[in-house]
């Protein structure tokens, strides 16, 4: 990705690279970006992932709903599954505790997701809505510390008193 970071990112115009940014993301306030850091993040994105990963986020982002992989192959999907149709993960039994954190600008993850993964999981811990922050911020928002990170802070340290 340090190709698309140079891409996006040229010296010439560093406005590219944070309009660019935004668009992954989802606007967020300008005092949650680091501007500065931006080229940095487009370096790092993406590494440590595989194109079968980023086709299950598409399949899950356009599908609305958690589903297994879609091996866009019947054949196969009857081979991994049992069935042509990738099958709906059962998140009712997910039972590690789960802090769930919304962002009003966030263009990758809706309030219905958010809701529908609340009405589900069996152990919700928190729900924060950061209104302003985009789908980035809680791992680069300059805010990330009080809206994210702070809040699962106290909570652990409180379940261990």
């Amino acid at each position: 990705m340090s190709r698309a970071a140079s891409f996006f990112c040229p010296s010439a115009f560093p406005h590219v690279c944070t309009f660019v940014y935004y668009q992954f993301s989802g606007y967020s306030s300008y005092e949650h970006l680091n501007a500065s850091r931006v080229s940095v993040y487009f370096s790092h994105a993406l590494s440590g992932t595989s194109l079968k990963n980023i086709r299950h986020y598409a399949q899950l982002h356009l599908g609305k709903k958690p589903k297994f992989f879609d091996h866009m192959d019947s054949s196969l999907n009857v081979e991994k599954y049992g069935s042509e149709e990738p099958p709906e993960v059962d998140v009712t039994k997910i039972g590690t505790p789960v802090a769930l954190f919304a962002g009003q600008n966030d263009w990758l993850v809706s309030s219905q997701d958010i809701q529908y993964l609340q009405d589900r999981l069996p152990n919700v811990f928190m729900t924060r809505n950061c209104s302003d922050f985009g789908h980035h911020d809680f791992m680069w928002g300059t805010n990330a510390v009080d809206c994210a990170y702070n809040p699962i802070i106290h909570d652990i340290i409180k379940s261990h008193e």
